[in-house]
Formats: structure tokens, sequence, C-alpha cells
């Protein structure tokens, strides 16, 4: 946001002298007495609710910072990678996902934030970046064959495999897909997938 413009001084001798600037809104959202995890994340939520993303993206930062180890921060946490996701800041939600997927971390944040991570490598362009999402997105169905995120997971690696030129691995992968996901969106051209990649 641009600083409060001054008044200029007039040429005239007798011209009264310039406004005194208003004063600037604060860089970030001031914390409060007494402010615990669970307060600076309801604001934070309240913020991005009345759609001041500039104001819930710092109260998340400060609830990090402030509370690296309460609950609700791997919350703050996921939030935050997501928004970097969503501006194209691959490497702040790399980064952003590493700090749920610490060694040893549990909760309800780990397995969406590993899908996450995955799906950042998967946007990106370049050979090293395709072969961390097929490395990434491999570990995933693996740890968690019954998350949510799954199918597409899955329909991600035969699509990678193929790119990649392991005809033997978008089998396997597509064989996957059809067990678990029979009826899937994606189930027809799993079956095309098999037969044209079968022994």
């Amino acid at each position: 946001m641009a600083a409060p413009s001054v008044a200029p001084a007039e040429a005239a001798a007798k011209a009264p002298p310039p406004a005194a600037p208003a004063a600037a809104p604060s860089a970030a959202p001031e914390t409060r007495p007494g402010e615990t995890a669970s307060s600076l994340y309801r604001r934070a939520e309240a913020a991005l609710r009345q759609g001041d993303r500039i104001a819930g993206k710092k109260l998340l930062d400060q609830l990090v910072r402030a509370f690296p180890d309460q609950p609700a921060t791997d919350s703050a946490r996921y939030e935050l990678a997501v928004m970097a996701e969503r501006d194209g800041q691959s490497s702040e939600a790399l980064a952003r996902t590493r700090e749920i997927l610490r060694p040893g971390a549990q909760g309800p944040f780990v397995e969406p934030a590993e899908f996450l991570r995955c799906r950042v490598h998967l946007a990106q362009h370049g050979d090293p970046e395709r072969r961390a999402a097929l490395a990434c997105l491999t570990g995933f169905v693996r740890d968690y064959p019954g998350s949510p995120h799954d199918e597409v997971a899955l329909r991600a690696l035969i699509e990678l495999s193929r790119e990649q030129g392991q005809c033997g691995e978008a089998r396997r992968f597509a064989e996957a897909y059809l067990q678990r996901h029979p009826g899937g969106p994606f189930a027809a051209d799993a079956g095309r997938v098999r037969s044209q990649c079968g022994r």
C-alpha cells in the first residue's frame, strides 16, 4: 500500500506549512497481550474470510514463529504452503511442507502436506522435477493407500511413468488403479495402459 501523500509547500511566503504525513498502517497485525495459538489462528481465519489475504497470511506467520510446537501450528503451516503453491512460489511451498514433515511428525496434516509436496513437484517442468514428482507420488500411494488423493496420485503416476518411458511401471500403477478404483474416472484409460504395456 502506498504511503499517504504530503501536501506540497506553497511558494508564497505567507502560505501555511505542508501538512504532516498521516500515520502509516502497521506492517503487520499487532500481537495482543495474552495471545494464544488458537486466538491467532481464529484472527487469521477471520481475516481470510473477509478477503484480507495479506493480514491473514501475516497472522499465520506470527503463529508459526510464536508457537512452533502448538497443535494449531501445522494447520497454519499447511495454509501457508497452499497459499504459496497458488502464488507459484514453489520453494516457499516446499519449505512449509518440510516443516510439517519433520522427522517423527504425526497428526492430521502429514498426509495432505505430503500430497501437496508431490503436487508442487508435479507442477514444475524439467526432468529433475518430473523425477522428483514420480518418486514423491510413488511413496505417497505406498504409504497412504486409503488417502482421498489416491485416485489422483495413481493417475498421475501412470501418466508420469509413460512420459518417462517406463511402460512396466505404468502397467503396475494401472493395475493398482483398477484394483483400488475400478469405477474411477480414469479406469478405462488405466485398462488401456495395462493392455498396451502388457508382458
